[in-house]
């Protein structure tokens, strides 16, 4: 390892691939904060093609100071191809005493060797149940992103007004009960309308976004609709000229 003068700060280099690593505001936060107390921080990138990405995700990331790097998918590894571009430049231009990759993607492991060869450590942050073994083993740090209780604990702070995945199904699923026992039919804006209309959920009034364990957090209803079909908790039929919602599971 590298060890540089005492009254020199290491250099810190981010590189996100944001096809492997969700984007996710608080852990965008979380990296910028971590890299800082490591060293002064050179390049934060985030890479994607943001053309299909939620602007609003694009612009959370640019508002901390990130440089999203657009990537046009033409093949499977466009995304990897140009962050390991990218990171051979910074190595060859300026190297880094310090690699944090946000990626879980065994073909950064040629990337990681490089860095390594010239004494700078590496630091890698992954998704769980995408990670390589191979660029676990080759990290001098390795994380899980989804297992970081200081993540959760900066998600508290940025957003108070945040309610938990769990609950707004709880929400959700009590909703369609209350609107089938009306006799109405359970439309999207109708649901929506009693989970935030209902003095049944105080939890649910006045919040911001929905969040999962994962940090994925939701702050459009339609968005988190799609989530519990995703997860087999509802469906959507077409009454009439109207689509509207049913329960798969009576619980989350």
């Amino acid at each position: 390892m590298k060890l540089m003068p005492n009254n020199q700060k290491p250099s810190v280099s981010v590189y996100w691939d944001c096809q492997n690593v969700h984007i996710n505001p608080y852990l965008a936060q979380y990296l910028k904060i971590f890299a800082e107390s490591r060293g002064e921080l050179v390049a934060l990138k985030a890479y994607a093609n943001w053309l299909q990405e939620n602007r609003i995700s694009a612009e959370r990331l640019q508002e901390l100071k990130y440089d999203c790097i657009h990537v046009s998918i033409t093949k499977k590894n466009s995304v990897d191809e140009k962050v390991i571009n990218d990171g051979e430049k910074q190595l060859d231009r300026d190297p880094s005493s310090l690699l944090i990759l946000v990626t879980g993607d065994g073909d950064f492991a040629p990337l990681v060797r490089k860095y390594k060869a010239k004494g700078i450590p590496v630091i890698v942050f992954a998704q769980s149940g995408k990670e390589s073994q191979k660029l676990k083993k080759l990290a001098d740090e390795f994380y899980f992103v989804d297992q970081l209780p200081e993540l959760f604990e900066l998600s508290e702070q940025i957003a108070p007004n945040t309610i938990s995945y769990s609950d707004a199904i709880a929400c959700l699923i009590e909703s369609i009960q209350i609107v089938m026992q009306k006799g109405k039919r359970a439309t999207l804006s109708y649901v929506n309308q009693i989970m935030g209309d209902n003095s049944s959920f105080p939890n649910y009034q006045n919040v911001s976004s929905i969040r999962k364990q994962d940090g994925m957090t939701f702050s459009r209803f339609h968005k988190f609709i799609e989530a519990a079909m995703k997860d087999g908790i509802i469906g959507i039929r077409l009454n009439g000229d109207l689509p509207e919602l049913f329960l798969v599971k009576s619980s989350p």
